[in-house]
């Protein structure tokens, strides 16, 4: 996965002085995702069971 996107930031970077941002920007965002992601599943999960009963 990290392959992946690491190669479409760098394709999608504006010129090649920018493949660097580009790359920090998408790090960036992928583990803010996961960082926030988990917190946020674990609350909706939790609500969700306390809401069907079990």
């Amino acid at each position: 996965m990290f392959g992946l996107t690491l190669t479409m930031a760098a394709r999608l970077a504006p010129s090649p002085d920018r493949i660097a941002s580009s790359i920090s920007i998408m790090l960036n965002g992928l583990m803010s995702g996961a960082v926030l992601g988990l917190p946020i599943s674990h609350a909706v999960a939790t609500t969700w069971n306390r809401m069907i009963g079990t």
